[in-house]
């Protein structure tokens, strides 16, 4: 999963390392002119590596309104076109490796449990509000649509189950027919590695890429290109500081071109065709694909981030310090590590920070700013070959933790307009002047109105008017709103009629046409009488009748699942909200904060060690569903970064270890019947063995660990998100020892085809028919194969490998002309550096509602927030008292370091909330402070407390004076 919404940041920031995927005929004419001009084409590979879980789940479920599979074995026909679609698009000329996901580090298996369970429950629920609006309808004698059959349950792509068994033969027995008659496999190689051998797919194809890379003779023009959808294999990708790499994604349906069939093929995209014929399978990526550059990606990170340190890259050549390519190289390190602060898979991001509100941005800028600030040229690199350096990373989490308390201020009043009903507020212009400058585009009342919803009345109308007359298309004015665009996208979405944009800049139009989904019946042309008797279509019932149940769900998970706990700790409101969110969130005081920020700097290096070297332990996981805030990171940062001892790393889980931890009841039918007697479901025809070892297993776990290792409820936390989807899941973490106790227990019960998917074996190599070798060496291993397949070789997985290779291998190349545009013939787009406006920015409107943060006015916000709390008063009077004071120096000293920025700063700057006027301030008590609003004197020292100067000297006593001066003002002007 990755980063959210991390791939979007990308794409509007760095537009041109995007390469539009080209297929068929125009794929052989690039071929052919890239010899003519004596080059390689952008879209080649020798090395393909193929992330198979993103192509299995759309294969066997599409969500893009394609038709489902009737039958596994159409799923897996659908896979192989899929597959042969992709060996043709990239033509690899040496390896290809297959990778499916094995069992996951514990880590990541909270994810998948979590995922699972929450699915699990929407389900069920919409079931019964479902089941309960037929009711109604029915009582009321009004018809209701007939029931969808059950939907193939797509948790069985899990490791261990007998579909994934299923897929790894289907996979084999490919392998073996394309190696022995297709031409293009002739002279490759391929590496088959299923569910069986352990580790993420994407993880095993970067360490294999990695091992590569440390190989005697391997090639540096080696071009390699990974396939799959995760936005972390593109963090993965960088990690490996690997030149020449490629990944490629599919395109999502809004992201591809609004052109008819023609202009499609013209241009590359022939997929369509695979939708449109009926005797093919249709395919996984309708809308093509998209090559993302990370070559191009990497120029862009050096020009936004690296450049800026010319005048101490010199300084460092004179003096024999760090090399500048080396320092790019690590610069490039540090991107990916601040992209953890944004979310990842394995760690809950930091509260503060949300990538949608432009947080990536204010985290880039601050650490572009504290580059060039530097004495020395590398003085504020955070990590080194995949390793924390703690006490610089505290030093930037103290800058970026001034910004902190301005996001929560402009969360919580961006909350408060939210909350004002705009239909029922005047508009304060309209109101002043008798008009307004938003026209029809304001959502305020004027008057007796709201004129946004009488020109929404007007567009709908007009769209009616013309799905009811003889009219084939409708082409509106170019002078449309930005609203109203989107309106007609929705209302012509909901009348199934086609809705393209035609022409560009102020010529943009939009042509409304009665598309394939377009159901004359729905809007019979007698008007509103000839409607009543036509009554309504069944797609018509059955869209409304969904749309009611969605609209019941929301209100029912709205109440449900309420947000009583974000109101009650209300971050960025009134004082003292630091302290209620650790009460509230995690149960801790101030003590237990420590712990709980040295478990999330043991989190932050496992994560980075995951992407740099591989997975340091299969055991652990971050044990909180919360994050602490950064100026306590910055507090409580270790001496040395945090390591794991290889004997502690643990092992992974057996498979079906794994399949009990993270299958839902609902999904049982793919467990043993053992391990559903367990999970308290009936089985029937089980044997009096299967139930004895059913019962003991759960004597052993006792009432208590199995509804915490199977629970039926799941609590959802809105956390202050408005989205459903953003909700934090408070599922209960599984205890290993109790897994492993009920799997020992029912272990003896598996029949023969339970035990060998509950083993783990090692990935398959073979040769195509040119007798081709893998590029990696194997030792050869005598296996039962099916008829013609070639001889399999056992791949072992690499270990015992250099940790991280901070550099390119071999000579990078020259990026000084056109490196960093996208394709032959693309013009050069600006190259984007953070604080700066984002090109080619979709304009969906959530710019103008939710503005981007930008650090200059968080920083500024900060400022105000410390004056108004009285701080930045307090030390300034302490300054100038200790100067005064103080001797005079002999010669002009250089100014110290800011004592924010500064490698001296021990602790964060002090952050407080102002509370607005009448508001009450909500504290817990176990936070406490003394009138003086200080923290208690046995709490540790961290970002929102300072510890009193001593009265002991002159200097301090004048300091003291002055801020009681400074105190008694302040409470007058109140």
């Amino acid at each position: 999963m990755g980063v959210p919404a991390f791939f979007q940041w990308l794409r509007e920031r760095y537009p041109t390392m995007m390469h539009e995927v080209m297929e068929g005929e125009s794929l052989d004419r690039a071929y052919a002119n890239a010899a003519a001009e004596g080059r390689q084409p952008v879209q080649r590979c020798d090395h393909l590596y193929l992330d198979l879980n993103g192509i299995v789940h759309p294969c066997c479920h599409p969500e893009d309104g394609q038709p489902q599979p009737k039958s596994e074995e159409e799923m897996l026909r659908r896979i192989e076109a899929h597959l042969d679609r992709l060996m043709e698009l990239m033509r690899p000329t040496a390896f290809v490796y297959f990778a499916l996901d094995g069992v996951a580090p514990r880590a990541k298996m909270n994810q998948q449990r979590t995922r699972r369970y929450v699915a699990a429950q929407e389900r069920a629920e919409a079931a019964a509000a479902e089941d309960a609006l037929r009711d109604e309808l029915a009582a009321t004698g009004q018809p209701a649509p007939e029931k969808k059959a059950a939907k193939w349950d797509h948790n069985v792509i899990t490791p261990g189950t007998e579909f994934m068994r299923k897929l790894a033969d289907f996979l084999r027995a490919y392998c073996a027919r394309r190696a022995r008659s297709h031409p293009r496999w002739k002279h490759i190689s391929f590496l088959l590695s299923d569910a069986t051998v352990p580790g993420e797919g994407e993880h095993k194809i970067i360490s294999y890429v990695r091992a590569l890379r440390q190989q005697e003779g391997y090639d540096p023009a080696t071009q390699h290109c990974i396939v799959g959808e995760d936005a972390d294999l593109i963090m993965l990708s960088l990690a490996l500081h690997e030149e020449n790499f490629l990944v490629l994604r599919k395109r999502m349906k809004w992201e591809a071109p609004e052109c008819d069939d023609a202009a499609a093929a013209a241009f590359g995209n022939e997929a369509a065709a695979l939708v449109a014929d009926e005797d093919e399978f249709p395919d996984a990526a309708p809308h093509g694909f998209h090559l993302v550059q990370i070559r191009v990606l990497r120029g862009y990170l050096k020009a936004s981030l690296a450049e800026g340190c010319g005048p101490l890259a010199a300084a460092a050549a004179r003096e024999g310090g760090m090399d500048y390519a080396t320092y790019v190289e690590r610069v490039i390190d540090d991107f990916v590590f601040l992209c953890f602060f944004c979310g990842n898979d394995f760690l809950p991001h930091l509260p503060s920070f949300d990538i949608r509100e432009g947080a990536l941005d204010v985290i880039l800028e601050l650490y572009r700013r504290r580059q060039g600030d530097c004495a020395k040229l590398g003085d504020a690199l955070l990590t080194n070959g995949g390793t924390i350096i703690p006490s610089k990373a505290a030093q930037y989490l103290t800058a970026l933790a001034e910004v902190e308390a301005p996001i929560f201020e402009r969360r919580a009043k961006r909350k408060k307009r939210e909350l004002l009903p705009k239909r029922d507020t005047q508009c304060a212009e309209f109101t002043r002047r008798g008009h307004c400058k938003f026209g029809d585009a304001c959502e305020f009342k004027h008057g007796d109105h709201v004129p946004a919803e009488r020109a929404d009345e007007r567009l709908r109308d007009r769209l009616l008017d013309f799905a009811r007359s003889d009219a084939s298309d409708l082409l509106l004015e170019a002078t449309l709103s930005s609203r109203d665009r989107k309106q007609v996208h929705a209302i012509a979405e909901d009348f199934g009629m086609t809705h393209n944009s035609e022409g560009d800049g102020a010529d943009r139009r939009i042509r409304c046409a009665k598309g394939p989904a377009f159901v004359q019946a729905r809007f019979p042309r007698g008007g509103a009488a000839g409607a009543a008797d036509a009554g309504e279509s069944d797609a018509a019932v059955a869209d409304k009748f969904m749309e009611e149940v969605k609209r019941r769900l929301a209100a029912e998970m709205t109440q449900k699942h309420g947000s009583h706990e974000n109101d009650a700790v209300g971050l960025g409101e009134g004082p003292g909200w630091r302290e209620r969110y650790y009460k509230v969130k995690l149960d801790a005081d101030d003590r237990a904060v420590k712990e709980v920020c040295r478990e999330y700097w043991r989190g932050l290096q496992w994560v980075l060690s995951y992407y740099y070297s591989g997975c340091a332990s299969w055991v652990y996981y971050y044990e909180r569903h919360y994050a602490p805030f950064a100026c306590d990171l910055a507090a409580y940062a270790p001496l040395c970064p945090p390591f794991w001892d290889k004997k502690a790393a643990g092992e992974p889980f057996k498979p079906l270890a794994q399949l009990l931890a993270v299958i839902p009841p609902g999904s049982a039918h793919c467990l043993p019947e053992a391990c559903r007697l367990v999970m308290g479901l009936d089985v029937e025809h089980a044997s009096d063995d299967v139930r004895a070892a059913a019962a003991t297993a759960r004597g052993l776990v006792g009432k208590r660990g199995l509804e915490l290792m199977f629970p039926t409820k799941i609590k959802m936390d809105p956390n202050g998100r408005k989205h459903q989807w953003e909700w934090v899941a408070l599922l209960p973490f599984l205890d290993e020892r109790k897994l492993t106790t009920v799997i020992d227990a029912v272990a003896a019960t598996f029949d023969d085809g339970e035990r060998a998917r509950n083993t783990t074996r090692l990935g398959l190599a073979a040769a195509g028919a040119g007798h081709a070798r893998p590029p990696f060496p194997v030792a050869f291993l005598n296996l039962s194969k099916l008829p013609d397949e070639p001889p399999y070789l056992a791949f072992p997985e690499p270990a015992d490998l250099a940790p991280h290779l901070c550099r390119p291998v071999g000579p990078s190349p020259d990026t000084s002309e056109g490196g960093l545009t996208g394709c032959e013939g693309r013009e050069r787009d600006a190259v984007w550096k953070p604080g700066e406006a984002a090109g080619k920015m979709r304009d969906t409107g959530e710019a103008r509602k939710h503005p981007r943060m930008r650090l200059a006015d968080l920083q500024s916000a900060g400022r105000m927030i410390r004056y108004h709390a009285g701080q930045d008063q307090r030390h300034a009077a302490m300054a100038a008292a200790r100067a005064r004071a103080a001797p005079a120096p002999a010669a002009r000293r250089r100014r110290a370091p800011h004592r924010c920025c500064g490698p001296t700063s021990a602790a964060p700057l002090p952050l407080a909330s102002r509370p607005p006027n009448g508001a009450s301030a909500r504290r817990a008590p176990s936070f406490s402070r003394p009138p003086n609003g200080g923290l208690r004197a046995d709490a540790p020292p961290h970002a929102f407390s300072r510890p009193p100067p001593p009265a002991s000297t002159a200097a301090n006593s004048d300091a003291t004076r002055a801020c009681a001066t400074a105190k008694a003002a302040r409470s007058r002007q109140a």
